[in-house]
């Protein structure tokens, strides 16, 4: 067999790795996405909570609560800055750094 069918057949294998990678890569950033959104709406959904019952952040673990979805947010917004800056997702998807609950 010659060198040049030797360099195409491992080229082949690895551009069929390359392949392979990317598409994984690309599901990785679609799950990814996900992820702001998510926060997000559990969130805004805390935040109408606690509007609605105010003795909440007295209850026990209330604060836990709050500062563990606060926590949530800021890395989903985080991850997101990042995938925007990685050109993993639109700008459209770029979502503001939440607000506080409390």
């Amino acid at each position: 067999m010659s060198v040049q069918k030797i360099h195409f057949q491992d080229h082949c294998i690895t551009i069929n790795e390359q392949r392979k990678q990317n598409n994984r890569l690309v599901e990785l950033e679609k799950t990814v996405a996900e992820i702001p959104v998510d926060v997000q709406k559990i969130h805004d959904t805390l935040r109408r909570f606690i509007e609605l019952n105010p003795g909440f952040i007295d209850m026990p673990v209330g604060s836990n609560l709050v500062r563990a979805v606060e926590n949530a947010a800021l890395a989903a917004h985080k991850a997101n800055c990042k995938m925007v800056r990685y050109k993993c997702s639109p700008i459209e998807a770029h979502y503001p750094v939440p607000k506080p609950l409390m």
